[in-house]
């Protein structure tokens, strides 16, 4: 199974780019195919969290994130062609979330990712798990048994 997950960066580090490094390599022991979209406003510029996983052999597709986010959303999908994977997770990025529209679309799983209890993963929920069914995600998961119960 090809698994996307969104990375976002240059050099950004916070929980969910700490997240995909560890569980990655977990993934691919178990079998999967997991893989990440680098999502970017400077897709150019060296990225550690991009070559620590470029090092250890995931394959790396590349989505230049736009000043609107119609055009960032067009450049996700855009990264992947027709060549698409089995599940999408946009992780924590809005334009990502936004794209996983059109994945759906496409036939491929998407599935969206709680992070933490904020306002922010509080709205992820609203629009794309309980709001309108067009940008509704195929699934959530949690990263612990308080925030699935959300």
């Amino acid at each position: 199974m090809r698994i996307a997950f969104c990375l976002n960066g240059p050099n950004e580090v916070n929980g969910p780019n700490v997240w995909l490094l560890r569980h990655l390599p977990l993934l691919r022991a178990l079998g999967a195919q997991p893989e990440a979209c680098y999502l970017s406003t400077e897709p150019d510029r060296p990225c550690a969290q991009r070559a620590t996983l470029a090092v250890q052999g995931f394959r790396i597709r590349t989505a230049r994130l736009a000043r609107f986010t119609e055009e960032s959303v067009q450049s996700i999908v855009a990264a992947f062609g027709d060549d698409l994977p089995d599940v999408f997770v946009p992780n924590y990025s809005v334009p990502a979330y936004f794209a996983s529209r059109f994945l759906r679309e496409a036939g491929v799983v998407t599935i969206g990712v709680l992070h933490s209890d904020d306002p922010y993963y509080h709205d992820i929920l609203d629009v794309f798990v309980a709001g309108d069914e067009r940008w509704r995600l195929s699934g959530v998961a949690a990263v612990s048994d308080y925030l699935m119960g959300l």
